[in-house]
């Protein structure tokens, strides 16, 4: 194998929730304590009772805008949230790496059912499969009885391109990245690493969640590895030829790992042709990598019930309204979070909450009985950790100008910012997961 090690690639250079009151009423009669499905027969709104709201997906955007409607409009709604899995792993707080050799790994994990229910909301845990636009209508996976909606909000986070990169081979639960990973599913693959191993992710072209997060991954490696396995090397084999904020990563590589992590671009290697996960070969253009232990991210785009809706743009993303969030093509669906193609606001967590709380508005405007409150900042601010004690920023302020989100001012860390300036923006980033998940999830 070849290790390119010249050849470089030119370097270019949230807001608060309300609290939910609690005097919320109990609802859905049709629905079980373990959530088990047995639907009215239309929508609420037909039966004169209250609309209802069905929240797929309990993630950052999904629990957002449940918290947004509860705060503003407690008794206008019945909600329900649908979520593929019982426990979310947060990914906004998942930046820690144990300095033990084994762990255990701090990490974020949120027990969907009774969170919300506490919250006097229903959760139905199932697969959503397909919905019906014209009917208003939810199919899950092993239920005969679709769930109807009064209006949609689809908060799924993204779904995986799999045929990508021409995957083969059997990959164990670590070896390709998936939205509910945890932090000891990363710890686990660093462990199979052996002295003086190789450790490669591959990275993705396109719109992908938090767009810096592959290579706050590199640096986390590296920490664990300077700690534990001094000699290991980390590829980065890219589908890019530039990224987020490459400069102050580059930098992170001189400064804290020395030559630990190689970055290759896509104009080196020219294109990952296939990756055979079982062996750790990575067959590209020019040359056939051969790795110890692979971590794939694979493309992504919106998820398949939302795709096959013709909802998706060519990038694969959900096309919507500007501001409510609203599907281009659906009335009564709102896209928020990941799986939105919402220009230049970013795939983050504080981006959907931003998206949550336009929806809720959006919503609120229509169907309750008193107008929504105060005004959405059009806002965002995420820290990405480089090294324990320093993390770089990258924000904006965006306007709904048109059909489109756009920027009207960014901002960003510099190469070369003061020490004490970086240790102060590690100290944030900490802060705000704690608060993002308080106001979340109360936890």
């Amino acid at each position: 194998m070849s290790h390119p090690t010249e050849k470089k690639a030119q370097t270019r250079s949230g807001p608060a929730l309300l609290s939910p009151r609690s005097n919320r009423r109990r609802f859905l009669q049709g629905l079980t304590a373990t959530g088990s499905l047995l639907m009215l027969s239309a929508p609420a709104i037909a039966q004169s009772a209250r609309p209802r709201l069905v929240v797929i997906g309990g993630g950052s955007g999904g629990s957002a805008f449940v918290r947004a409607i509860q705060a503003q409009a407690p008794d206008d709604f019945d909600i329900i949230v649908v979520s593929a899995q019982k426990i979310y792993n947060a990914p906004f707080a998942l930046n820690g790496i144990p300095q033990q050799k084994s762990g255990p790994c701090s990490t974020a994990t949120i027990d969907l059912v009774s969170t919300f229910e506490r919250r006097g909301v229903k959760v139905v845990i199932g697969r959503v499969e397909r919905i019906d636009i014209d009917k208003k209508t939810i199919d899950i996976a092993g239920s005969e009885t679709p769930l109807i909606y009064d209006a949609l909000i689809a908060a799924p986070g993204v779904g995986l391109k799999w045929e990508a990169f021409g995957l083969e081979g059997t990959p164990d639960s670590t070896a390709i990245w998936t939205s509910d990973a945890s932090c000891q599913d990363f710890l686990a693959m660093l462990q199979k690493v052996p002295m003086g191993g190789l450790f490669a992710l591959v990275a993705p072209a396109g719109h992908n969640r938090c767009p810096p997060a592959v290579y706050e991954r590199a640096c986390r490696a590296a920490r664990w590895f300077k700690e534990f396995n001094t000699s290991a090397k980390i590829l980065i084999i890219d589908e890019k030829d530039e990224y987020p904020m490459q400069a102050m990563f580059e930098e992170a590589y001189v400064d804290y790992y020395e030559d630990m992590i190689e970055w290759i671009p896509r104009d080196f290697h020219g294109g990952v042709q296939s990756i055979d996960l079982k062996s750790g070969k990575i067959q590209t253009e020019s040359d056939v990598f051969e790795l110890d232990v692979v971590n794939v991210i694979p493309p992504q785009k919106a998820p398949d019930f939302l795709t096959i809706t013709g909802m998706a743009a060519e990038d694969g993303y959900c096309r919507i309204r500007t501001p409510s969030m609203q599907s281009a093509i659906a009335d009564d669906v709102y896209v928020i979070g990941d799986a939105s193609a919402a220009d230049e606001l970013s795939k983050s967590a504080v981006s959907a909450v931003v998206e949550a709380r336009l929806a809720a508005v959006d919503i609120i405007t229509r169907f309750a009985k008193s107008p929504p409150e105060g005004k959405v900042d059009l806002a965002d601010n995420c820290w990405t950790l480089v090294a324990p004690d320093d993390a770089i920023s990258l924000g904006g302020i965006y306007s709904a100008t048109g059909s489109k989100f756009a920027s009207d001012e960014r901002f960003m860390s510099t190469v070369g910012d003061q020490a004490d300036m970086r240790k102060a923006n590690a100290e944030k980033a900490a802060k705000w997961s704690g608060s993002l998940l308080q106001s979340l999830y109360g936890s």
